[in-house]
Parts: structure tokens; sequence; C-alpha cells
């Protein structure tokens, strides 16, 4: 953790948080109780992001895809949904950084449309720390819905334009985009925020991702010699 050089770290980090079902299997456990594990790793890992005065996290919670899942599990999962971000409502008055949902609409239980709308109407509180979080979300849908905005906006088709119709508008492109339990794909996460993102894959399935996990990756991201298309040297 020494090697860490805190003057560089990204400005953006986000995270696929694949493997809960694996760890529950690997723990003799239902994948339910990987979710729940999960979601414990998830608020450990935000409070160690925001110590590190990183700005924005973005997390791949839920896809438009997940709904094909068993009924069994996706109800499960609504309904754990719910309940986090029912805490998070009751929490807004003593929360000290800025939260998003962003996703699509549909398929969504009216009750949990309804608590998301309160957590987006919420002024942002700083421009220390903001999380977004993917729920019921499709990279290639908000490109879409980003396009459509545009036009009923009446705005030039540029690229700064565009970005301002994004969900994650106003924050920047992603600098790291790991993605837990080894799986080296994107699924349909941020593809445009994520277009010169350093990805790093961890064998770690993300119920047993840590501190030290997250460090890891840090380090192995100032390893990294970011061009951006450039030739240097």
């Amino acid at each position: 953790m020494e090697s860490i050089e805190f003057q560089k770290l990204p400005t953006h980090i986000a995270f696929i948080l694949d493997g809960n079902g694996r760890w529950a299997k690997l723990h003799g456990m239902k994948r339910t109780m990987g979710h729940i594990k999960g979601v414990k790793t998830l608020r450990n890992i935000v409070k160690e992001v925001k110590a590190l005065n990183i700005k924005y996290m973005s997390v791949y919670a839920f896809s438009v895809e997940n709904f094909s899942r068993p009924k069994e599990e996706v109800d499960f999962l609504m309904e754990k949904a719910l309940t986090e971000f029912e805490k998070l409502e009751k929490r807004l008055p003593e929360l000290d950084f800025n939260i998003r949902v962003i996703g699509e609409k549909d398929n969504l239980d009216s009750k949990i449309l309804s608590v998301v709308e309160k957590l987006n109407n919420t002024p942002f509180i700083n421009d220390r720390f903001t999380l977004f979080v993917a729920f019921n979300y499709s990279s290639q849908l908000e490109i879409v819905n980003a396009s459509k905005e545009m036009k009923k906006r009446k705005l030039a088709f540029t690229k700064e334009n565009f970005e301002k119709c994004l969900y994650t508008y106003p924050a920047p492109a992603i600098d790291l985009l790991i993605r837990t339990s080894h799986e080296q794909r994107l699924s349909n996460f941020m593809l445009y925020q994520a277009s010169y993102a350093e990805l790093y894959f961890p064998k770690t399935l993300w119920p047993a991702f840590t501190k030290r996990s997250l460090y890891k990756a840090l380090e192995e991201y100032q390893k990294r010699d970011r061009k951006f298309g450039q030739i240097r040297g």
C-alpha cells in the first residue's frame, strides 16, 4: 500500500461487480447470500474510494439483460435494491456525497421508481465525491437516449453536447475500470465513458474484494502508460 502515489489517482473509477453467485456457491450458500455479501463489500469500497479523494465512482449493479435471470433471483435483487435505495433516501440529510441512480425506467416497480426519483432529484451536496449506481442499465440504450435528448434540446451534434446528455454528466471519462472475477468483457457497461479507460480484471470475486484489492488495482493503474492514441518517447 505504501507504493501508491496519491497525486496520481484516477478521477473516475468504475466497477463491474461480478462473481457474487460464484462466491456463494464456493462457500456452499444460495446465490442470494452472495448478493447480500456483495452489497456489504460495495459499502466498504465506497468508503475507501471516497477516503482517497477520488472524485467519481460508478458501479454496475444490475443490467437490462439481468432480467433474463431466474425470476426468484431477479425478485430478490429488486427487493434488495429497494431496501438499499430506501436506506440511502432516509440518510440523504446526513450524506456527505452525491448519488445518482442511472439506467432505464422500464420494468422497474413503482416503489423503486419513486425512491430513485427522490434520490436523483436531490441537489448535489458538494463536488468532492459522486457515486453513480447503474441499475437496469444498458450503455447502448444510454447512447441512443443521449442522441434523442440532443435532438429534443436542439443541440448541435458535437462531442461536447453529446457528453452533456449522458447519464453520467458532468463526470469525466472513466480512468480505471475494474471487473472482478477475471471475466474480461464490458458487458454493455459505459462503452462511451470507458473508451480510453485502463481495464483491470482481478481473479477476486466481488464479495471478497477488499481495501487491499483496491490498492493493488490502483498500483497497477499507476504502472500503465496512458497514451490516448499518441506516441511518446
